[in-house]
């Protein structure tokens, strides 16, 4: 299980030294905001972020890209260093396109899909996927609940995986805490993406509560 930081909720102001503190709590991977104000109604960072954090950490930069028509969007971001770049199924009715671009560039590519959005939309593209980001809260709007049911597509994303010898990794992320990171873990998540929880509080503290709470069986 992989605990991955939404930079969305650190405090910007204070990157470096919460980066650091990142680092010292074992962290390898930053989850990183990518929103237009379109496909949600909020907007967050963008490829001069990506660049700017490239230069500051050897972090694993995944780059969730919450924007409409994201194959206009994506050169800028591959060219800023992202590592893993997801696009949404819901954003582009050119998603097996979009990966081969990002997969052509040498990076992971990776297909989110929104709490109502069935697997059954993202079925022929599974064999190619590196990740597949299940969104367990409504995306772009602060103070969201967790919604419990996505464990489900979660298991069945796992299943299939088992099944056919697919290689994608599965991404959890939306208002996740110490109450229900278990749920993704068991369900059978491997990148589990939190915010709030993290940084809210002291954060090598508040890392080691979600990993004894992810591992509690």
């Amino acid at each position: 299980m992989i605990i991955n930081p939404s930079l969305l909720n650190a405090n910007t102001y204070r990157i470096k030294e919460q980066l650091d503190q990142l680092k010292k709590g074992n962290i390898t991977h930053l989850h990183i905001d990518i929103a237009d104000g379109h496909l949600v109604p909020v907007m967050s960072f963008g490829a001069n972020t990506v660049r700017d954090l490239k230069k500051e950490t050897d972090l694993v930069l995944d780059c969730h890209m919450m924007v409409e028509k994201p194959e206009e969007k994506i050169p800028a971001i591959i060219e800023a260093g992202a590592d893993i770049i997801t696009v949404h199924a819901e954003a582009t009715a050119h998603i097996y396109k979009v990966m081969q671009k990002i997969q052509g560039a040498g990076r992971k590519a990776g297909v989110a899909l929104n709490p109502g959005t069935p697997i059954s939309m993202i079925e022929e593209i599974l064999p190619f996927a590196d990740l597949i980001l299940c969104m367990t809260s409504n995306p772009g709007m602060a103070g969201e609940t967790f919604i419990n049911s996505v464990t489900k597509k979660i298991e069945i994303l796992n299943e299939i995986r088992k099944n056919k010898g697919y290689r994608y990794l599965i991404e959890a992320d939306g208002s996740i805490n110490e109450e229900n990171i278990s749920f993704c873990r068991k369900a059978g998540a491997d990148l589990i993406v939190s915010g709030r929880f993290i940084f809210d509080g002291k954060i090598e503290e508040q890392l080691w509560r979600l990993r004894m709470a992810g591992e509690a069986k």
